[in-house]
């Protein structure tokens, strides 16, 4: 069966409880994105449980239920999944919320990560619309400035690649984000599928602070303990020893294609930004 009476129970569970509420600033009700995220979960091949937490995904961050709510109703498996993807103080400010919903998706078992992808893809495919439609001014109605809005979309892509790289959705949440950059300011489009298409325009670790700009078309950094900076250099040059001219010690290097995103000064996670390649008319 594929169209249970438990999935039939979720959608007037959510449609109920988001009554009244409308995408922020839109006139259209809320419960379209509860009601999509399920679809794009269900043409993933997710479990009725997973479906179910797609349909219930935002309840209790957003409406007056709570998880023991959902667990009466629904079971463990599912509140599980719901608690998974519900940011837990929303008095945060936006940066501090996200960053914590970001450094939570390593953690995910591939049910949650399942879900909150067909979150992210669903809002993103709307701001990407939106874009389209409005230009600039869809950035307005969020909490953060376009910039920090888009650099937190690529930390998204970035952090689901690491953490489930077979995930069905990655590929959709990539274009999005793609799309997304490209209508907001680059010059030329991309032409190719794939990863292959982003270069790396930054890497930052929000705990201790290193941060490096990257100049060049690869993805390897060095980096100085001491002053918590990094340095991009062409490929050539990588044999030759690199110093830091503030202490004279030498750079540390560090391969983002090797390494695991962990900041090699204080072992956090970090912060890769990406743009498209500017591609090569003939």
């Amino acid at each position: 069966m594929i169209f249970t009476p438990t999935i039939q129970k979720g959608i007037q569970f959510a449609t109920e409880a988001h009554a009244g509420q409308m995408r922020k600033g839109k006139d259209i009700p809320y419960i379209t994105h509860p009601l999509t995220v399920a679809v794009i979960l269900s043409q993933a091949g997710a479990s009725e449980d997973v479906i179910i937490a797609g349909l219930l995904h935002d309840v209790v961050e957003d409406c007056d239920v709570e998880l023991d709510d959902v667990r009466n109703e629904f079971g463990s498996s599912v509140v599980e999944l719901v608690r998974s993807v519900t940011e837990e103080d929303k008095s945060l400010p936006w940066e501090e919320r996200k960053r914590i919903a970001l450094a939570h998706i390593k953690d995910m078992s591939h049910d949650a990560l399942l879900l909150k992808s067909a979150d992210v893809l669903h809002n993103l495919s709307e701001l990407v619309h939106d874009v389209e439609e409005q230009g600039d001014v869809v950035f307005e109605k969020f909490n953060a400035p376009k910039e920090k809005k888009l650099k937190q979309q690529q930390k998204l892509l970035e952090a689901f690649k690491k953490a489930w790289p077979e995930n069905l959705l990655l590929n959709d949440i990539q274009r999005g984000v793609e799309l997304l950059v490209e209508l907001s300011g680059q010059e030329e489009p991309l032409v190719n599928e794939g990863f292959g298409q982003l270069k790396v325009v930054s890497v930052d670790c929000d705990s201790c602070g290193l941060s490096a700009g990257f100049e060049h078309d690869n993805r390897t950094f060095f980096y100085c303990v001491e002053h918590k900076f990094g340095v991009n250099i062409s490929s050539g040059q990588f044999a030759k020893q690199q110093m830091c001219r503030p202490c004279d010690k030498p750079l540390q290097r560090y391969d983002l294609v090797d390494e695991d995103n962990v900041c090699p000064i204080c072992q956090g996670t970090l912060s890769v930004t990406y743009a498209p390649r500017k591609i090569k008319k003939r």
